[in-house]
């Protein structure tokens, strides 16, 4: 069995042949360990789906995500710097625009020249660009992994909640400040922001990507109340899931959301989803996979919950081995589960550790699960 086949089987919450296996790598992960220029991986899409698969295959994971912070660059990318210098830190870019901006080693991009944030209420609301015409260039990253991998792997695309967008756009306080003192300005450009994912998941979906995953990182409870979630994410993610799903029928969607989610879990899967990702555990969250099983797995499929900094990162292989075979015993009976971590893989992760998962899946993950479970 294809981990194309083995993921799809698991996300309609089926038994395939064994537990799939299939974690987000971070940009500094895939810097560090296919030893490549953080500018290239950033910038440049044949860089960034040459290295990504390179890790890909040496993990033997069965799928990958394309992640939406990468989609959007310029084609021709190299026009728009002056120079690209190089530092003890990473790259540093200069750009015609005056820009500047460092490629660490093992981070994401990081600005040198801070701007300030756009303010909510100096938008134009009504002239909020939806993208009712999708730039083409915005998809091409997804089809290049798709013609390069996606016969034998299961590619996912990523797409932002609105909510999302809206905290980051406006620099966090501003936006979290103002669901309580201008709820209405709020809601309005929520609305747009959702009009804004759906004209670009359907272009995402044209492509002939097979699931999309929504990302959601200011959805848990560290950041806003479970009412504040009633009102400012479910409806707008409802609106981009449902909305999607309608356009094909055979799209899967998931949510991804850090952190701390107990007390809204059965809410994220009334959305629509059909699937769940992160699950962060104590200490990065509150959810317990056996638990999180029970509440919705019956609804929908479960991925993650292996934790990223604290187990693989700081653990031994085989520590990390006995952890990963709990995962499978909470989490894979009856099908509709995918061993990962809860959130991306940390840059420093060392290799092993990711190397054992795969080795894990073979040997106690294998459907029908039977009696090496009494090892466990």
């Amino acid at each position: 069995m294809t981990g194309k086949e083995r993921v799809k089987i698991a996300m309609l919450e089926g038994e395939p042949d064994r537990v799939p296996v299939m974690c987000q790598l971070s940009v500094g992960h895939i810097v560090l360990n296919a030893d490549c220029s953080p500018v290239e991986v950033n910038l440049n899409r044949e860089a960034e789906v040459r290295n990504y698969l390179k890790l890909i295959k040496r993990y033997k994971f069965d799928g990958l995500l394309v992640n939406s912070t990468h989609t959007g660059n310029n084609p021709n990318w190299r026009e728009d710097i002056s120079c690209i210098e190089n530092s003890p830190e990473g790259e540093i870019v200069t750009f015609k625009n005056g820009r500047k901006a460092l490629y660490p080693w093992d981070e994401s991009p990081q600005p040198l020249i801070k701007e300030k944030p756009d303010s909510l209420y100096d938008v134009d609301i009504e002239a909020i660009n939806t993208w009712e015409k999708v730039p083409e260039h915005t998809t091409d990253i997804h089809k290049m992994f798709l013609k390069e991998a996606g016969d034998y792997l299961s590619i996912h695309a990523s797409l932002a909640s609105p909510f999302t967008l809206f905290v980051e756009k406006f620099g966090i306080t501003e936006p979290l400040m103002a669901l309580i003192k201008d709820p209405d300005i709020c809601l309005r450009i929520l609305e747009k922001y959702t009009f804004f994912y759906i004209n670009w998941g359907k272009a995402i979906i044209d492509t002939g990507i097979e699931a999309i995953d929504i990302s959601s990182p200011w959805g848990g409870s560290s950041f806003i109340s479970r009412e504040m979630y009633k009102k400012f994410t479910f409806p707008f993610e409802t609106e981009l899931i449902q909305t999607l799903k309608n356009y094909k029928k055979n799209i899967i969607i998931y949510n991804h959301t850090c952190g701390f989610i107990n007390d809204r879990l059965e809410l994220i899967a009334e959305t629509g989803i059909d699937g769940l990702e992160c699950m962060d555990p104590p200490p990065l969250g509150d959810m317990e996979l056996a638990d999180a099983k029970r509440r919705v797995g019956d609804k929908i499929f479960l991925k993650g919950n292996l934790d990223s900094p604290h187990t693989l990162l700081k653990l031994s292989r085989e520590e990390v081995k006995e952890i990963a075979k709990k995962k499978i015993q909470e989490g894979a009976p009856d099908g509709g589960y995918i061993l990962s971590s809860s959130c991306s893989v940390s840059p420093h992760v060392p290799p092993e550790n990711l190397g054992v998962l795969s080795e894990v899946a073979e040997e106690y993950g294998r459907y029908p699960l039977d009696k090496k479970y009494d090892q466990l």
